[in-house]
């Protein structure tokens, strides 16, 4: 099925990747193109965004809502929180506020975080995951993370996931990050902040913004940071 939604979605693809490229004609039905090769010319069009959006619309199964941060597909690179979940709907506020610290972290240190929320739509086709870190351009060579960049994965996972201990956030993180936040602050920090306990107690947007706010203020510390504090304790 997630086939056939590629496959009739490529026509409007390419008529977005060629209007951006300066080239404006009325959808065809062209030739079959594999993803591969559509992802390609997306990017070399500088229009890779464009062709995330539908990916990530299809993962919800509908429109996403307009704060919902899957939408980019107007702007030239994706938001900082792709929520593919929906995670931040019923709380808007912290969505801005959220992309507003991570966009001053980028304009102040070069560091880059980013945010993806998972869906089980979107989990069941990683290419999406894949494709927004290409969009944010935070993907160097044979796929691993440019040196400066962290990517923040909330998933729930499938039913009972969390409650077998599971964590609700993983960290994808670059070289020189990791020179600077060891890899013994990421597990004290999913481990406070990203199971269940945490999860459950304080929500999933709790989850991810008390994380992203911990992982900024230890890259803007000169000293770095190697613990986290306890979430019974955090003022966070």
């Amino acid at each position: 099925m997630r086939s056939a939604q590629y496959a009739s979605a490529v026509p409007l693809f390419l008529c977005c990747i060629e209007a951006h490229a300066g080239v404006l004609r009325p959808p065809q039905h062209p030739a079959p193109h594999s993803r591969r090769t559509l992802v390609r010319s997306a990017w070399q069009a500088g229009a890779l965004p464009l062709l995330l959006t539908p990916l990530c619309t299809h993962a919800h199964g509908a429109s996403p809502p307009q704060h919902a941060g899957c939408e980019g597909a107007a702007a030239a690179t994706l938001p900082p929180v792709l929520d593919c979940a929906g995670v931040f709907r019923a709380q808007p506020d912290e969505l801005s506020r959220l992309d507003r610290i991570l966009r001053s972290l980028e304009e102040d240190t070069g560091y880059k975080l980013r945010v993806f929320t998972t869906s089980a739509r979107a989990r069941a086709d990683p290419q999406v995951l894949s494709h927004a870190k290409q969009a944010w351009r935070v993907r160097a060579e044979r796929g691993r993370l440019e040196p400066d960049a962290v990517v923040v994965v909330a998933d729930l996972g499938i039913p009972g996931s969390l409650e077998a201990g599971s964590p609700y956030l993983r960290y994808d993180v670059g070289a020189n990050v990791r020179l600077a936040l060891p890899d013994v602050f990421w597990g004290r920090l999913q481990r406070e902040y990203g199971k269940r306990a945490f999860v459950e107690a304080r929500g999933q947007v709790a989850s991810i913004v008390v994380s992203c706010e911990l992982v900024l203020t230890c890259l803007r510390n000169e000293e770095y940071c190697t613990d986290v504090p306890s979430a019974q304790k955090s003022y966070f």
